[in-house]
């Protein structure tokens, strides 16, 4: 297991080191990559969201028969 962790710090190692080669291109990937995570944050909020709804994620109600 050791094994495999030390090979994974390795390889990310070596990508951020020829990612920060071009700063700008480095700059631009974080900007994107934090974009793309409050887009995907802003579609599950729209989706949880219903109006009315006092915070929780609700369903259809059904009624009781009794």
């Amino acid at each position: 297991m050791r094994r495999h962790l030390r090979l994974m710090r390795i390889f990310i190692g070596a990508t951020v080191s020829a990612q920060l080669e071009y700063r700008a291109n480095f700059v631009g990937a974080v900007l994107a990559s934090l974009g793309e995570a409050g887009v995907a944050l802003l579609g599950i909020s729209l989706l949880f969201s219903q109006p009315g709804a006092q915070g929780s994620v609700a369903g259809p109600t059904v009624k009781p028969c009794w």
